[in-house]
């Protein structure tokens, strides 16, 4: 995460005496250090083993590294998604920047994956961060802002919320563009083509189900997974949820958290906004705004569209289901101001709803309309 979010927790202030980072107390809002699992909605291969929770970098780590890059001193550093994440905002006393992002990534793959990204598609004058400087596992990057697409959406209404999702998805469809234009398609690895992440991607209903204790959906997993092959001929980012865009203040989309970008279809992005329990649009009217959006014949492209989105509707219900079973249920203001997993009843009952609607689109997803309705019953009820 990038950006967007209010100063909700302050790690520390700095001693104006030492010149030293003084890590403060959580504020009582602060949400509980959960984060969004990787390896069921975002990594490009599941793996089953729980991989451990990062060391992040200290404040006094981060300040010093800041100074050395940028030689200006730092008055803050504020945390929008919560403590145990890995962005930080800090506040800088002087200088053409108020205030920057520093992103930890501990993983060089995916710290270069994201510099590559970001340096070819801002070449091009796609809206994505700026790379500001890196420091060993800490990047550092332009603030997208505190208008994240979740909350816009929430406040959108009718004409203004078709606008915003318009203007969503040509965001997305002008960053493809650019990575085309820019070489970095070319450079881009496949993701999410592999046997075993097709059957996984499919089987997670009949996961669920045995967690639940409800009857599995009669889907034919063979032919479902089979029409989820595709050649990797497009640039995604990979987990386009809304909470990993913000709105600028001309209106403009920017997309931030590159470090699984990749090669697949290309409207796996739009998938992955589609299936997102804060995606407030129908799925009938969000798939008619996508036809006209797209910039070629957008008939061949929906049905692993739909598919897709209905089965990442899945997923955001077994990471609600995992989520509210291990740490109970929480609000849906704060889910969406910490950019957490949506353990929310209304927002499960939106999946419920929106998975219902899509899932009847198709004939191989159609058992997974009784499904949702069982899954949620089962959650809320248990």
């Amino acid at each position: 995460m990038s950006g967007p979010g209010g100063e909700h927790v302050q790690l520390g202030a700095i001693n104006p005496e030492t010149g030293s980072a003084e890590v403060g107390e959580v504020s009582p809002e602060a949400e509980p250090p959960s984060s969004q699992s990787r390896a069921l909605h975002a990594a490009p291969e599941r793996n089953s083993t729980r991989r451990a929770k990062p060391d992040y970098p200290s404040p006094q780590t981060i300040l010093e590294a800041a100074r050395e890059i940028f030689g200006t001193e730092v008055t803050k550093m504020t945390a929008p998604g919560g403590r145990k994440r890995a962005s930080i905002r800090i506040h800088m006393a002087d200088g053409p920047r108020e205030t920057m992002i520093a992103t930890y990534r501990p993983a060089s793959r995916r710290r270069e994956t994201e510099l590559r990204v970001l340096r070819h598609l801002g070449d091009e004058g796609a809206n994505v961060p700026q790379v500001l400087g890196v420091h060993g596992d800490i990047l550092f990057q332009s603030d997208a802002g505190s208008r994240r697409l979740t909350s816009e959406l929430l406040r959108a209404r009718n004409d203004d919320l078709d606008d915003l999702v318009s203007r969503t998805y040509e965001s997305l469809w002008e960053i493809k563009s650019a990575a085309r234009r820019s070489g970095l398609l070319a450079q881009t690895p496949p993701v999410a083509t592999g046997v075993e992440w097709l059957r996984d991607f499919t089987q997670t209903p009949r996961e669920i189900s045995n967690r639940l204790g409800i009857r599995a959906p009669r889907l034919k997993l063979a032919p479902l997974a089979q029409s989820l092959v595709t050649l990797p001929v497009d640039f995604i980012k990979w987990d386009a949820r809304p909470g990993n865009a913000s709105v600028q203040d001309d209106g403009s989309i920017l997309w931030f958290d590159w470090e699984h970008a990749g090669r697949r279809r290309g409207v796996e992005d739009f998938a992955f906004l589609l299936g997102d329990e804060f995606w407030t649009l129908s799925p009938t009217r969000s798939l008619y705004l996508f036809a006209r959006s797209c910039p070629q014949d957008p008939d061949p492209l929906m049905p692993l569209l739909r598919r897709f989105s209905t089965l990442q509707m899945v997923q955001r219900v077994g990471l609600i289901e995992s989520q509210q079973r291990r740490h109970g249920w929480n609000r849906e203001d704060r889910a969406r101001r910490y950019d957490r997993i949506g353990t929310a009843p209304e927002l499960l009952h939106r999946l419920r709803e929106h998975g219902i609607e899509m899932a009847l689109m198709d004939p191989l997803t159609e058992p997974l309309a009784d499904w949702f309705d069982q899954a949620t019953n089962a959650i809320l009820t248990r």
